[in-house]
């Protein structure tokens, strides 16, 4: 099995769900291949070579991919002979099929967040309150550089990470951020998105992200942040619990910043993240392609109980009829106090289904944080890819 073995966040759920797995399947040995930081890179290579594990980690974009070559099983009578499909919330259900209409991967997210992580404590000590503005941010920026601080650390290594930063920004200029952008509802040379890069360029050039922001992986920037050496950090909403065992009281999410008080009130109801059609999917050349598709969707059921239970995120597919053990942080209670009031969400890069766009917005943006593009160039570079 092919997946995410990073963090608390991917570790707990995927160890409890092996532990429930011996117990229901005795006969059958599961071998962890820990998923590279790499956008699927490595996944894709692995099918080009034979080499694709039973059961691995799918994103919307691999999906799509592993579709034309028939690397893929589809698994709708498995969701149905198993009552996966009657566990799945009604909001979710829409995440469990691809476009034509099958389910390739069991997910076990539902409707993600990109959060906007703060440590309050470096913004107390040093009298700072937290930006509503581009301005406010911006003087932030300058605060924090004079005493060392990195003001946002980013692990810009991975591709996602940077197009987040960018779509966060872009939602406040043009409500569809890059999900429109991927569906064609939107162009890149739109103002609302060029004004968004111009924007980022400022940023960038003021020093938001660390310089080496794209050659830092996830663990680096996470590090940063947890010791006190960054003030913002960039993530989805399962950071939650980690931040917050680390943190404590001292951390918090903010509202994106907006380029006026008026675009920062009406942003509020605009998230960047969203839900995909991604998951755990099976090799149908597997020589236990049916066996693994059982247990595929067992492991599914297993990481959503462990993660309502152990990680307080209630933000899974499937009702798992399960309590997390002690309350939720106080993050993720003022979150789920927040959702009612969202009117929109854009996706994260793993829900992209043009996968032109996909590539194009990551290995752009990262240019774009790491100064080497101007945000004219970041433009015309994506508006040259997707003609």
């Amino acid at each position: 099995m092919y997946t995410q073995y990073a963090d608390d966040d991917t570790k707990v759920p995927y160890d409890y769900a092996v532990e429930q797995l011996a117990e229901a399947y005795p006969n059958v040995e599961l071998n962890l291949i820990v998923q590279a930081q790499d956008d699927g890179q490595t996944l894709k290579t692995l099918a080009a070579t034979g080499q694709l594990p039973d059961i691995y980690q799918a994103s919307t974009d691999i999906i799509n991919t592993f579709r034309e070559s028939n690397q893929i099983m589809v698994l709708n009578d498995v969701a149905q002979s198993t009552g996966f499909l009657d566990k799945l919330y009604d909001a979710n259900k829409d995440l469990a099929y691809a476009e034509d209409g099958n389910i390739y991967a069991f997910p076990f997210s539902g409707q993600e967040y990109v959060l906007w992580y703060y440590n309050k404590a470096l913004f107390a000590e040093n009298n700072l309150e937290i930006p509503e503005t581009y301005d406010d941010l911006l003087n932030c920026i300058e605060v924090f550089k004079s005493k060392g601080i990195t003001p946002l650390a980013l692990f810009g290594q991975e591709g996602w990470n940077t197009a987040a930063a960018y779509d966060v920004i872009a939602t406040r200029y043009a409500e569809g951020g890059i999900k429109a952008l991927d569906e064609g509802k939107a162009s890149i040379t739109d103002e609302g998105y060029v004004n968004a890069a111009k924007k980022m360029e400022e940023l960038v050039a003021a020093g938001l992200y660390q310089e080496d922001a794209t050659t830092t992986n996830y663990d680096q920037a996470s590090e940063k942040f947890l010791s006190g050496q960054a003030a913002m950090f960039i993530n989805g909403q399962w950071y939650i619990e980690d931040a917050t065992k680390t943190l404590g009281e001292d951390v918090d999410w903010m509202f994106y910043p907006a380029q006026d008080a008026a675009a920062y009130e009406a942003g509020k109801a605009v998230f960047s993240g969203g839900g995909s059609s991604s998951g755990f999917a099976v090799n149908p050349d597997s020589a236990n392609a049916e066996l693994a598709a059982e247990v595929a969707e067992f492991i599914t059921e297993k990481y959503c109980e462990a993660k309502v239970m152990y990680r307080h995120n209630p933000l899974v597919a499937i009702d798992t009829g399960k309590e997390p053990d002690s309350e939720y942080p106080a993050m993720m209670k003022k979150l789920s106090d927040t959702l009612p009031s969202i009117t929109a969400t854009t996706k994260f890069t793993w829900g992209l289904t043009n996968s032109t766009f996909n590539d194009a917005i990551q290995s752009e943006s990262q240019g774009l944080v790491s100064g080497q593009f101007s945000a004219d160039e970041f433009i015309q570079d994506i508006e040259d890819t997707m003609e």
